[in-house]
């Protein structure tokens, strides 16, 4: 590759990002607004804004991030902060099952959420 190429793909998405777009698609929806609408409010391409938001096969920048939440009027601290509830949400409820997979492998009682959290 040469230098300043950017012919690589982007990594895929972590959970985290995948729960921002989540949150901007979902705030779309409840505006009932299209990708078309939100692209046209953001004055962003709507096939970039596809890719980032919709698709998830380009990262979507913090530039971005602001561009489509003024759009929507919606503050990106709250954006983020669900996400990182919703990642969080989802953490403890995979490290529950984990515990009480291990206690049934093991012929332990199963285990109750008290216990872990």
């Amino acid at each position: 590759m040469t230098k300043g190429s950017n012919s690589s793909a982007a990594p895929p998405p972590n959970t985290f990002a995948r729960a921002v777009n989540a949150e901007l698609r979902a705030y779309a929806a409840r505006r009932k607004w299209s990708q078309r609408r939100l692209a046209e409010e953001s004055d962003i391409p709507q096939s970039s804004l596809s890719k980032m938001v919709w698709q998830e096969s380009r990262p979507l920048t913090v530039h971005y991030l602001k561009v489509i939440c003024e759009a929507l009027q919606v503050d990106p601290v709250s954006i983020v902060s669900a996400a990182e509830r919703t990642v969080r949400s989802a953490d403890r409820a995979t490290t529950q099952q984990d515990y009480r997979l291990a206690a049934k492998e093991h012929g332990q009682p199963d285990v109750s959420e008290e216990d872990y959290l």
